[in-house]
């Protein structure tokens, strides 16, 4: 999937949050105003990976780590599914944890490319279980998990958005409606920002809604 990020840096986005409130721009972070701006936008893009399965957000992927049955995928907002990739790619059934718990009493380790997982669960945040599970990094380097990546905001203010460039401006009247209400007390200004937030989103999820998202799930029950 794609990774490309904006080419908008922090203060900037702050400074169009700030222009549209009517408020004086800034050279840097420090003033209370541009402070809560840059949160704003922080938490805008938070809510940003959490509102769709947005394109650039699914990834296939090896885990970071393995401790035994247990795989650290890192963090994300959602997994899929869990494939092996030794002889073609196979799907291993999605079992509810306590489904798993009860098949699966003892791990099965494999080593090698012959280990092709035949059930996974969710076991934490951002972790897995799978029986069997690879022994060696061998056999890692197969297990492949389908993900809905989360995003990291910028925290400096030359640092950039980790989103494609079109979608700056959905950030920024997410951070301008929050900016209105709790630093401004402008309901006017709140509703038609939000009224706006709305309508762009909406927008940007049926342009969206061609993404391969449904079939993530076939395996999932």
């Amino acid at each position: 999937m794609s990774t490309e990020q904006s080419t908008t840096t922090l203060i900037g986005a702050v400074n169009s949050v700030l222009l549209d409130a009517g408020e004086r721009q800034v050279l840097n972070l420090s003033s209370p105003a541009a402070s809560k701006a840059a949160r704003y936008l922080q938490e805008a893009v938070t809510e940003f990976a959490l509102l769709h399965p947005w394109d650039f957000l699914l990834e296939t992927t090896i885990a970071q780590s393995w401790s035994t049955s247990t795989a650290d995928v890192g963090d994300v907002i959602r997994i899929y599914g869990v494939w092996s990739g030794t002889n073609g790619y196979y799907p291993a059934k999605y079992l509810h944890p306590d489904v798993y718990r009860h098949r699966v009493s003892v791990p099965t380790a494999v080593a090698g490319t012959s280990c092709q997982p035949l059930y996974w669960t969710q076991s934490g945040y951002g972790q897995i279980k799978c029986e069997p599970y690879p022994s060696d990094f061998s056999a890692q380097s197969k297990v492949f998990i389908s993900v809905h990546k989360n995003l990291l905001a910028p925290s400096t203010d030359t640092g950039v958005f980790p989103i494609p460039e079109a979608y700056i401006p959905l950030l920024v009247l997410r951070a301008l409606a929050k900016f209105a209400k709790n630093h401004l007390d402008d309901s006017q200004l709140y509703g038609l920002s939000t009224r706006e937030y709305r309508e762009l989103l909406a927008y940007h999820r049926r342009a969206a809604s061609n993404a391969p998202t449904s079939s993530f799930n076939m395996y999932r029950g």
